[in-house]
């Protein structure tokens, strides 16, 4: 006999979590197994990676996530270069620590390819290596087949989760001197809601000054404690292949324990997928489940960045700053937000405060303590095309056993002037702030880079345009949920974390109701 569950949840990142905490919360009797592909990399589990000070186990815990790149040979090399960020430079593409490389290359002739796509693998996914930047949409944004009331509550209940909080470096003197000179220019005729302003981050401030970075392990939190989790079970290293269908709706899901190396089936009343969105997609589709829209209207932030050192009169204000033992970087400077306009800046802009000391500069530069920053600018696709999709080839599979991913992506004019346009405000940033180190123009990052991958399982009211319904139900089921980033319909230039909870949110209410 199949053990059976309320709740199957596949995936272990923000959206599951999200999921498995709003369920619980309303159904504390409901019965929830959550599985996850990749290994459990940290202790406390979900935990973010920015929080382990300790720099080797970090490093491991990025390793372990990489999924097929995490090859044992390597580690004691990616153990040296973390360790000295100058060593192993490498002027190719590179994934971020944490990820690997998807490496899809053009399909055809014309077509973009994703070359930077990247994935995650571990108990928390993404959400134990994200920047915790949980910015809120803008109008243009924000789809309209929800009404505002149920998408704005929605949201509260995404920041009370995310712990999002736009005072975690109130004191930074730089960040505020960041917001005068970027308000001056962009806040006239802005709504207040809508001006210069902090970052919300999602994060802890500890009274003891030290920033707790939001995981899933965060968000699940007793439910990850063995004596408070009865009812709750997490397994990781567990694979699902196919949800198993009768009549149309979900009956149960087919896993694969990667230790074990066997499959076996569970029962479930509902399921969840929240894989990510690429692999929610590629789930679906594995299990027959195919909405005309699944895969399609691919959308991501395209995202242009450039380094650039405070002009010398605010050297002033950071003069006097004690060093602690986070050293000075956040304190001094934090992370500022330039949000989504539709009419005058229809970018998202943040400005991150880096470290001087390992930019390589010629020898007049003067790096003076919190003076180099980050400025990305972000854009939404302006063309979201059915043509730009995710594909799956039955006949090869991927690392875990499932159809392999193939992307077809192009830039269309239209969305080439709008990035032209993104390099040219990055540059009057800059001009704003200071000026660019070593005379470079902003860098146009490569497609994919942003990890921000949306649209492949949107949401709508047309069963022919989009994948789910508005209540995340995948069109033509009755209890199969999805959530992610490729829930999120509308070409949103913002960060799409905050968003994609309180999609999720909205689906986990309704799912919690019905149990």
């Amino acid at each position: 006999m199949k053990d059976t569950y309320d709740v199957v949840v596949i995936g272990s990142g923000p959206a599951g979590a999200t999921y498995a905490r709003t369920i619980r919360t309303a159904a504390p009797n409901a019965r929830i197994l959550m599985v996850e592909s990749g290994p459990a990399v940290t202790d406390p589990l979900g935990r973010h990676v920015r929080t382990i000070s300790e720099p080797r186990e970090r490093v491991a815990a990025q390793f372990a996530s990489q999924g097929p790149a995490a090859n044992p040979a390597d580690y004691d090399e990616a153990v040296a270069r973390a360790l000295s960020p100058s060593r192993g430079r490498s002027s190719g593409l590179a994934a971020r620590p944490g990820t690997w490389l998807l490496n899809p290359t053009p399909t055809s002739n014309g077509e973009t390819g994703f070359q930077a796509a990247a994935l995650s693998s571990n108990v928390g996914g993404m959400g134990i290596h994200w920047s915790g930047a949980s910015p809120w949409p803008g109008i243009g944004e924000r789809s309209t087949d929800l009404s505002d009331r149920e998408f704005d509550s929605a949201l509260d209940e995404a920041r009370r989760l995310l712990l999002v909080t736009q005072h975690a470096f109130d004191h930074a003197p730089l960040g505020a001197e960041v917001r005068h000179l970027l308000g001056n220019h962009y806040d006239a005729g802005r709504r207040a809601d809508r001006r210069v302003q902090p970052m919300p981050l999602a994060m802890e401030v500890q009274q003891t000054g030290e920033r707790y970075w939001t995981g899933p392990g965060a968000m699940l939190g007793d439910l990850l404690v063995a004596a408070d989790a009865d009812g709750f079970e997490l397994r990781a290293e567990t694979t699902a292949r196919r949800i198993l269908t009768r009549n149309g709706d979900a009956d149960g899901v087919l896993l694969y324990d990667r230790r074990e190396d066997r499959e076996y089936e569970v029962g479930a009343r509902f399921v969840v997928v929240a894989a990510d969105s690429l692999r929610s997609p590629q789930l679906l589709h594995a299990s027959g489940i195919r909405p005309t829209a699944l895969g399609h209207y691919l959308n991501e932030h395209t995202m242009t960045t450039s380094t650039i050192q405070l002009d010398p009169s605010l050297r002033a204000a950071a003069e006097g700053v004690r060093k602690t033992s986070e050293g000075a970087v956040d304190l001094l400077a934090g992370v500022s937000w330039i949000p989504f306009d539709e009419r005058t800046f229809p970018f998202h802009g943040q400005i991150t405060q880096w470290d001087a000391s390992p930019i390589p500069v010629d020898a007049s530069f003067e790096a003076w303590p919190g003076s180099v920053v980050e400025c990305s600018l972000f854009m939404g696709k302006v063309d979201v095309r059915f043509e730009d999709r995710v594909e799956f080839d039955d006949d090869e599979l991927d690392f875990f056993g499932m159809p392999a991913i193939r992307i077809h992506y192009t830039f269309t004019d239209n969305d080439q002037a709008r990035l032209d346009q993104a390099v040219r405000e990055a540059g009057r940033v800059g001009e704003l702030l200071g000026s660019a180190i070593n005379g470079l123009e902003p860098v146009v990052m490569p497609h994919g880079a942003s990890l921000h991958y949306q649209g492949t399982t949107r949401f709508g009211t047309d069963d022919q345009t989009s994948t789910l319904d508005t209540r995340m139900r995948v069109w033509g089921t009755d209890n199969v949920y999805v959530g992610g980033n490729g829930t999120i319909p509308t070409p949103a230039a913002c960060n799409p974390t905050l968003t994609n909870v309180a999609l999720s949110v909205v689906g986990a209410r309704n799912l919690a109701e019905r149990i």
